[in-house]
């Protein structure tokens, strides 16, 4: 199906095109969705390794397993965009605009964060190179060196997509800032969730800070999706709101508003239970894990499918 360069108007008939109503968008769908999510989760496991100094989750010979699982999911999102591109001309081509195309950064980030990553987790395979494989806290210099680049790369990672659908100007309900930020905070949820899975099930524990800061980035992403449909809703613009019911009443309201109380409030219950008791099992944050991961993708693919545009004769 990718042997082909894909068209905008591929799976589009001849009577779409000019018809007097707000036609979907046949591009972005359900194999781009899981680019994005691949990518923002691999990339977030590993911010997140770091930040909270986590250690455990289990080795992979001899590698720590958050960053093999990450460094494999970014490197499927990285299949995935070359497979869209089409043609091995074309990716070339699209790693050569950085000053122009979001595309271009995304690609561009996505190798060099994977190299960095490489080399990073090296000496867990390879005792004898001369850094280690710690967290930032506990690393040498050149750990150091590859831990901030590749946290600086994954950062990129996690907000391009969003702003490569935010200059998709044919589609005004993507044409909002709140586009870049959700796909941040929807790769911070997944990743939290993702990262206290592993970490529980290998029988370690997390800092209650983890947890505090977890509910807070789901409850924060929860209120920034109604304000980001309300801020679209201002603009006042027919396309816009056809979306905004397309999504809330059409065909991608159940992908949306199971991203909203099975990928959000249900694991905030359920972290706030968890929290008031003290009480941690692996078993409840495996659940809360899917959840979230399920969660976000599903927003992903609910707002691609929500991406209506402008009939020529509208």
């Amino acid at each position: 199906m990718w042997t082909i360069t894909p068209s905008i108007i591929e799976n589009e008939r001849p009577v779409d095109r000019f018809a007097l109503h707000y036609v979907p968008q046949t591009h972005w769908r359900v194999w781009h969705a899981l680019w994005f999510w691949a990518m923002g989760i691999g990339s977030g496991i590993f911010c997140l390794r770091q930040f909270f100094g986590i250690s455990g989750s289990g080795l992979f010979l001899g590698m720590n397993a958050i960053d093999i699982v990450g460094l494999v999911l970014v490197a499927i999102g990285g299949l995935i965009l070359i497979l869209d591109l089409g043609k091995p001309f074309r990716f070339l081509n699209s790693l050569l605009k950085p000053k122009k195309a979001w595309i271009s950064r995304g690609a561009i980030s996505d190798f060099a964060f994977l190299g960095i990553g490489v080399l990073y987790v090296l000496p867990g395979l390879i005792p004898s190179l001369p850094w280690s494989d710690a967290v930032f806290s506990q690393a040498d210099v050149v750990s150091r060196i590859f831990i901030v680049l590749a946290i600086f790369f994954a950062f990129i990672i996690m907000i391009y997509p969003g702003f490569v659908l935010y200059y998709s100007r044919n589609i005004p309900f993507w044409n909002s800032i709140f586009t870049p930020i959700l796909f941040f905070e929807y790769a911070l949820t997944s990743s939290f969730g993702l990262v206290g899975w592993m970490v529980t099930a290998n029988g370690e524990a997390l800092p209650s800070s983890f947890y505090v800061v977890f509910i807070a980035t789901l409850a924060i992403t929860l209120v920034s999706v109604f304000v980001y449909l309300f801020e679209r809703n201002s603009v006042q613009n027919p396309c816009i709101r056809a979306s905004i019911n397309y999504l809330l009443k059409g065909k991608a309201s159940g992908w949306f508003w199971f991203s909203q109380i099975v990928g959000s409030l249900l694991p905030i219950a359920m972290l706030v239970v968890m929290l008031t008791n003290g009480i941690f099992p692996a078993s409840s944050m495996m659940w809360i894990g899917v959840c979230t991961i399920l969660g976000s993708f599903s927003f992903r693919y609910s707002q691609l499918l929500a991406g209506l545009r402008v009939s020529p004769l509208v």
